[in-house]
């Protein structure tokens, strides 16, 4: 009681570090803290912190709708899933709200609703944390797969972020 924790996301859009987590020096977090604590109640002790980040991974497999330049659909795709799963960096702005979780069916719409593919099949979403060493750790969901139907997040400072790199296949 009394204490308040904000965890401010840092905004990447245009900036050119999509694969860097939104996260504030400490420096800024502290004037955060200043300019909150300024404007509250002497009894509230206000806290920022930076978010820890659960990279989501996508394993599938698409039909395209082109025959031609599938190389180049390929990559758009695992860029605008990429896009889809990290807001703060995003340029398109197609995705803006920061939920919680991330479900395993709308990733599935938003591949689906793009216009080169014609279908997708055999998704598997894992979701990972980089331990100090930068290994990933994965989480298991809870019947003990790997393959989530919705993110898992322990603590209310982690978020979900796009993996750099998702693992799709052409069918």
């Amino acid at each position: 009681p009394g204490h308040v924790t904000v965890v401010p996301i840092a905004n990447l859009k245009n900036k050119g570090e999509l694969f860097s987590t939104p996260q504030t020096s400490y420096l800024h977090l502290r004037r955060i803290e200043q300019f909150l604590q300024e404007k509250t109640s002497p009894f509230v002790k206000v806290h920022a912190m930076n978010p820890e980040v659960n990279f989501v991974l996508i394993r599938c497999k698409v039909r395209l709708n082109k025959e031609e330049n599938k190389g180049h659909y390929l990559q758009l795709l695992n860029e605008e899933l990429r896009d889809f799963l990290t807001p703060w960096a995003s340029v398109t702005g197609e995705s803006t709200s920061y939920s919680a979780k991330v479900y395993m069916s709308s990733v599935i719409s938003f591949i689906d609703s793009r216009d080169y593919v014609s279908y997708v099949t055999d998704m598997e979403m894992n979701q990972y944390k980089e331990d100090a060493t930068g290994a990933r750790v994965f989480i298991k969901g809870p019947n003990g797969s790997l393959s989530l139907f919705e993110t898992v997040l322990m603590a209310p400072h982690e978020i979900a972020a796009s993996a750099p790199e998702h693992q799709i296949e052409l069918l």
